[in-house]
Order: structure tokens, then sequence, then C-alpha cells
């Protein structure tokens, strides 16, 4: 979970209670079925076997079943699927669907446009060049989103700091 600074006319917000990537609380972890590391729930992508018989990413982790946990990597999901990872941890056959690494992709861009629109709908997500800016400046934001299409001429007007270059 994560806490956004208060923002407001005059009020500065608390450090302390900004945007920590080191999540404070204890979270639990899972172990990815081609590294066999473990890692945070938030670090994997979940699969479960589908009522077919066929792997199904989870991307919100709420599907019933065994959890099937990998690093949320295009080459991990592609090492899985060669490995037949899947089908060792449900010691079971299961289906593979085709381009399964695009699929996961697919999803995990969606959640994340819908989570930017969450916050944006809740008030945390800012747009429009002044109000980034002014954002920025004071320390506020924890996460710059840059088109990959925006102009390098907009970009260089943004502080220095906060901006990747191309």
């Amino acid at each position: 979970r994560i806490r956004w600074p208060e923002a407001g006319p005059g009020r500065e917000p608390d450090v302390a209670q900004g945007f920590d990537s080191t999540v404070a609380r204890s979270e639990a972890e899972r172990r990815c079925l081609v590294t066999r590391q473990s890692l945070p729930r938030g670090a994997l992508v979940r699969f479960v076997v589908g009522p077919d018989g066929r792997i199904v990413p989870d991307i919100g982790a709420r599907l019933p079943g065994r959890g099937l946990w990998l690093q949320s990597r295009r080459d991990i999901v592609d090492r899985a699927v060669a490995s037949k990872a899947f089908a060792k941890a449900a010691r079971r056959d299961v289906g593979i669907p085709d381009a399964l690494a695009d699929q996961v992709e697919r999803l995990l861009a969606a959640r994340c446009i819908d989570l930017i629109g969450l916050a944006r709908r809740a008030g945390q997500a800012l747009s429009g060049f002044d109000s980034v800016r002014r954002a920025l400046r004071r320390g506020w934001a924890a996460l710059l989103v840059v088109a990959s299409d925006g102009s390098p001429r907009e970009r260089s007007r943004l502080p220095a700091a906060s901006v990747p270059g191309p």
C-alpha cells in the first residue's frame, strides 16, 4: 500500500509519508518457478491452471486454485514455457496458450493503465505540464510517466533529474 503525501495550499508534504520503494509492511513471498528466487508477491505474476487444464495468467491474483508464480519478465515466461515448468509445478499436463508472454504483457499494461486511471479519479495522479512540473519541484511526485512519443523539447522543460533521456 502506498501512502501519498497530503498536498494542498500552503501545506508541504511530510517526507516520511511519501512513496518509499522499500515497502515497510511485510508482504508474503512466493518462489519463482524458473529462477527459484523468493520474492514479494508484487514482483511476480501469478498463473493458475484453469478448469480446462490450460494455464491462465492471474494478474489480479484473485482466481481460485494453486498459484504458479513467475517473475514478471518476458524472458522468464518464455523460459517457463520452454522448460515445461508449469506442468512440473502443477504435477500434470497443462495447455499453454500461444504467445503467453504477449498475453501477460498486454494484461500488465492494461492493469497499469487501469491503476493510473483510478489514481486520477482519486486525485492522486496529475497531468498537464504546469501541475506536473510544480509537483516535481516540490518533491511531491513518486513516479513520472512520460509518453515515449513525447517531444524532446518538452522533456527538457521538466526538471532534469526527473526525466530520463531518449
